[in-house]
């Protein structure tokens, strides 16, 4: 009994050694395994965010490639680019912001004017219109399109413009200078009138026609160039550019409108090419061959005596105040209006006695002349035709009391000294 009790107690013995020996092992290994499973957890998780990270860092990358590939590609594009547009335009175009842009009715492209708020704001004194718009070119420079504006001193016209509008330029008052590009085919009416500090022009060889008033009152204007293209100057086109010096007329022109070059006081020199059909010049006189016409004279002139001149046109010596003598040749029939309007230092005149007809105000303002002999061949006498001859004092007519009442006309005399007109039978009072 008592052995049975002790082999038992032996046997719970080892039986506890056994069981404390594997329990330590069993723990340990279950560690082990949940050490493993969690590192292998802790990778898995672990490598998802740097998994995650390493993605967004390719992504972020390329990103910054393609950036930087852009970004150089337009670093390397960039001098390409500029090279080119300073290849096709010499300056840099206005901002469009000073301009207002019209679509042409048929959608070809846009004209051109100065903004709407001009009057509200200080605008450019140099202006280069843009020769697009919206992707169409800028073919037009509208009527009245920088018609008063007083700061401009300069403005660049692009090839793409083909027609400048009346007035466009009126009353700039400052501008200096401007060149008007081949495209353009006329210079239309009143279209550079009173820009009185232009000193120079550049007409292109495309320019066919000069308008009427078209640089009228541009005092500071010493020189022109009319290119061969031109076929007619407009009436009062150069009127009162009393700058000018030197006139030459190409061989195209065949048609010059009255007073063109009339109020040019200081011309000194005036040429006409040798092969101009319809005009040509002599002593400094502009002549039409056709009609006999003297055209325009100048200070220098001396009217030629052969014949080939038989009137004198309206404003022929228009304000030519160093005019100081000047003969009319017996050929001379017509002398017209304003003819030797303001010639103030014009102390002589012999009117010859085949002159039918002397027109209005022909010697109006001729302040330094004295005296005048009118022959009886006079027909026709114009209203002040020397109005305004303050010295004038004595006056002659070739033919009788009735013959000059018949002439005679109020205002024909008028702001002058003259009180009486001697006839061959009498004095005739004013």
């Amino acid at each position: 009994m008592k052995k049975r009790i002790f082999v038992l107690i032996i046997m719970v013995m080892i039986a506890s050694l056994v069981g404390s020996a594997c329990t330590p092992s069993g723990a340990d290994d279950s560690s082990q395994n949940s050490g493993s499973n969690y590192s292998s957890e802790s990778k898995e998780n672990n490598s998802s965010p740097e998994s995650v990270s390493d993605d967004n860092s390719e992504s972020r990358s390329e990103s910054v490639m393609e950036s930087e590939n852009e970004n150089n590609s337009e670093s390397d594009s960039s001098p390409e680019s500029t090279s080119e547009s300073e290849a096709d335009d010499d300056v840099e175009p206005t901002d469009a912001k000073w301009f207002k842009f019209t679509l042409l009715d048929d959608g070809s492209g846009y004209s051109v004017a100065k903004c709407d708020d001009y009057d509200e704001i200080t605008y450019p004194t140099e202006i280069v219109i843009p020769a697009t718009y919206n992707n169409k070119p800028v073919t037009s420079i509208e009527n009245d399109a920088f018609y008063g504006c007083s700061s401009l001193t300069s403005i660049t016209i692009p090839d793409s413009v083909t027609s400048i509008g009346d007035q466009a330029f009126y009353e700039c008052l400052i501008l200096t200078s401007i060149i008007i590009p081949d495209s353009v085919t006329s210079i239309r009416d009143y279209t550079f009138q009173e820009c009185r500090s232009l000193t120079s022009i550049t007409i292109a060889d495309s320019v066919t026609s000069i308008g009427n008033y078209a640089f009228n009152e541009c005092i500071s204007l010493t020189n022109i160039t009319i290119p061969d293209s031109v076929t007619s100057i407009g009436n009062y086109a150069f009127f009162e550019c009393s700058s000018l010096i030197n006139i030459i007329i190409p061989s195209s022109v065949a048609s010059i409108g009255n007073y063109a070059f009339s109020w040019c006081g200081n011309i000194e020199n005036i040429e006409v090419s040798l092969e101009n059909a319809v005009y040509y010049s002599t002593n400094d006189c502009l002549i039409n061959k056709s009609t006999k016409t003297l055209v325009l004279g100048c200070k220098n002139s001396i009217i030629p005596s052969d014949g080939c001149v038989t009137s004198i046109e309206k404003g022929a010596f228009y304000e030519c105040s160093s005019l100081t003598n000047i003969t009319i040749p017996d050929s001379v029939t017509y002398i017209g209006n304003g003819s030797f309007y303001g010639c103030s230092s014009l102390t002589n005149i012999t009117i010859p006695d085949r002159v039918t007809s002397i027109g209005n105000q022909a010697f109006s303002g001729c302040s330094s002349l004295t005296n005048i002999t009118i022959p009886d061949s006079i027909t026709s006498i114009g209203y002040g035709a020397f109005y305004g001859c303050s010295s004038l004092t004595n006056v002659v007519f070739e033919g009788t009391k009735e013959q000059w009442m018949a002439l005679y006309k109020d205002g024909i005399f008028a702001e002058t000294q003259v009180s009486a007109v001697k006839c061959i039978d009498g004095e005739f009072e004013i």
